[in-house]
């Protein structure tokens, strides 16, 4: 009977898979040799950086899935950012402290609206860390399997570290001092640092747009900050050199966006959003709980208890249920105009004309719509509202207020 393959040569199999991947993502080519006797070379194909390296053993995967992104969407640095993530190893005391912040927070927001103690329940132990491109990433990386066998074994890790560091304006010390991770600080800042060498050594240069380069620089400046000796023993390895102590001058950790001479940085873009999305499904769940007063406390102009509970009764007439789930929370149902036209206030069911909209929607103002899922998951209302960028900054916090809420494609 024929012998297994020692298991020596397991390496060897999954470098060979690993090329033949590269090969049918048109990454590398192999171009054989003039000389006989001799073995061919593999050359790039795709425009890629000069120290590419394949970081983790899904950085090819990272590299097809990129392809998936809008380059137009506000977002796409974040999504680029979120992709890398994904296929690094999760910082678990992180991921469970971030699960725990959200959690906490949303008890406490339930309890206060009075949600009875087994809704409070069901609806935590649906909460987990944040999981962002879940939905896109999941099924490409199931589509991905199919033809890679050699990843059979692997596992995509949706995560938001990085990401959430920017949406929070974080350095690395306020990080661990939000989530109480004093304990394991070598954990972070190892991940960080793998995070910082996936997105130099892997993303194209037809991916580094200014947004993008600007946070690698700033995480690898973050890093450096804290323990610049892990950038130089990385560097010293890639040169095939001894590490050496950096003798640089040290430098304050700073938040992304933050200038070195600001005590307190402004609400970046991405950060902004991201409160946006949070005020959004905060009326979804208050909806979903019929909360009624406290939708009325919210203090949306033009929308009092009386307008409040119309809207609900008008829902609730054409759906069950609304979901508040995690595919509920999912930002893809959450769509933001920068600069809304005239075309853009009407699909989202605004009156621009209304006396008590008019005077709202001037200004630095943005426009933000929020699909509402039945319990059936399909997205049949939306919740419209105005972001007042100005006073948002003013205030360092979203100031949302709220338009409309009507089924989806009415108007």
């Amino acid at each position: 009977m024929r012998s297994a393959p020692p298991a020596k040569h397991a390496p060897l199999r999954q470098l060979a898979d690993i090329v033949t991947s590269l090969r049918t993502a048109d990454v590398v080519r192999y171009v054989p040799s003039r000389r006989a006797g001799s073995t061919g070379r593999l050359e790039l194909v795709a425009d890629l950086p000069e120290d590419f390296a394949l970081n983790q053993p899904l950085s090819p995967f990272a590299l097809a899935a990129l392809d998936l992104l809008d380059p137009g969407s506000p977002t796409y640095p974040l999504d680029v950012i979120s992709i890398i993530e994904a296929t690094l190893d999760d910082p678990m005391p992180l991921l469970l402290a971030q699960r725990k912040e959200l959690r906490d927070a949303a008890y406490q927001r339930l309890r206060a609206e009075g949600v009875p103690y087994d809704e409070r329940k069901d609806a935590l132990d649906e909460i987990t860390w944040p999981r962002p491109l879940a939905e896109l990433l999941e099924p490409a990386f199931a589509t991905y399997r199919t033809s890679n066998p050699w990843i059979a074994g692997l596992e995509l890790a949706p995560k938001s570290v990085v990401r959430a560091m920017i949406e929070n304006a974080d350095t690395f010390s306020s990080l661990v001092s939000r989530l109480d991770l004093a304990h394991c600080e070598g954990v972070i800042l190892r991940y960080l640092t793998d995070a910082y060498r996936a997105l130099r050594q892997v993303l194209p240069p037809s991916v580094k747009t200014d947004e993008v380069t600007a946070i690698v620089t700033w995480l690898g400046d973050l890093v450096r900050a804290v323990d610049s000796s892990l950038l130089d023993e990385w560097a010293a390895l890639a040169e095939g050199k001894r590490a050496q102590t950096s003798d640089d001058v040290a430098v304050a950790e700073r938040a992304f966006g933050q200038d070195s001479d600001q005590e307190t940085p402004a609400l970046t873009t991405y950060q902004l959003s991201a409160q946006v999305r949070t005020e959004l499904f905060r009326r979804v769940e208050l909806l979903a709980t019929d909360r009624i007063d406290a939708l009325a406390d919210l203090g949306d102009p033009g929308w009092d208890a009386a307008a409040w509970d119309e809207a609900a009764d008008d829902l609730y007439a054409d759906i069950d249920d609304i979901a508040i789930d995690q595919a509920a929370r999912s930002p893809a149902l959450v769509t933001i105009i920068a600069s809304p036209e005239a075309a853009d206030w009407d699909e989202a069911g605004v009156d621009v004309t209304d006396p008590s909209v008019g005077d709202l929607v001037t200004g630095d103002v943005w426009l933000a719509r929020q699909q509402i899922l039945d319990s059936e998951g399909e997205a049949v209302w939306q919740l419209s509202a105005l972001v007042d960028v100005a006073a948002s900054q003013r205030a360092s916090h979203a100031i949302v207020h709220t338009l409309a809420l009507a089924p989806v494609g009415m108007f």
